[in-house]
């Protein structure tokens, strides 16, 4: 009975320390975050329901400059948190021994802290590959015409023959 109890502490402990387990969790949860607000916003766009005037304001070109101003913050907060990081642990690992690199790296605060740039890659991501899969789909809405180069990224890919102005 001992041995099993030794075997399940051995896995929670394999866990506890391998630096995969949360991030793995954190880019799937990202890729089902992105999925769920996909299914929204084709929800919306065909009419199921009606969002608030103050949820939708500005252009699709405007979100994304937000939104990628908030990836520039998070990325560079990420890499000064890391290389701070790497140097406290490479002066107190010579300090302390590699039994304070295995204290640290089990610590779930340390597995959670860069999470923000892992989701936002996860989520990037998958609407990048939903982007390249509907290059060539277009659905419109029942009872509403599509204005060329609106609401959908992929609507601007559908027409070939119109060239931007360069």
């Amino acid at each position: 009975m001992s041995g099993i109890l030794l075997e399940s502490d051995r896995r929670r402990e394999a866990l506890r320390t391998n630096l995969w387990f949360v991030p793995t969790v954190e880019v799937l949860a990202a890729v089902a975050l992105f999925v769920g607000t996909y299914l929204l916003d084709r929800a919306v766009y065909r009419g199921a329901f009606e969002v608030p005037s103050w949820v939708i304001g500005g252009t699709p070109d405007s979100a994304r400059q937000v939104l990628t101003a908030i990836a520039a913050a998070i990325m560079t907060v990420v890499g000064v948190v890391f290389s701070i990081t790497i140097v406290a642990l490479t002066l107190a690992s010579t300090q302390f021994g590699p039994r304070m690199l295995r204290l640290f790296i089990r610590d779930r605060g340390t597995q959670i802290t860069p999470q923000p740039g892992r989701v936002r890659a996860g989520h990037r991501g998958a609407g990048e590959l939903r982007a390249a899969g509907a290059a060539g789909v277009r659905e419109d809405p029942p009872g509403r015409a599509r204005q060329p180069g609106g609401h959908d990224p992929a609507a601007r890919r559908t027409r070939p023959d119109r060239q931007p102005h360069r």
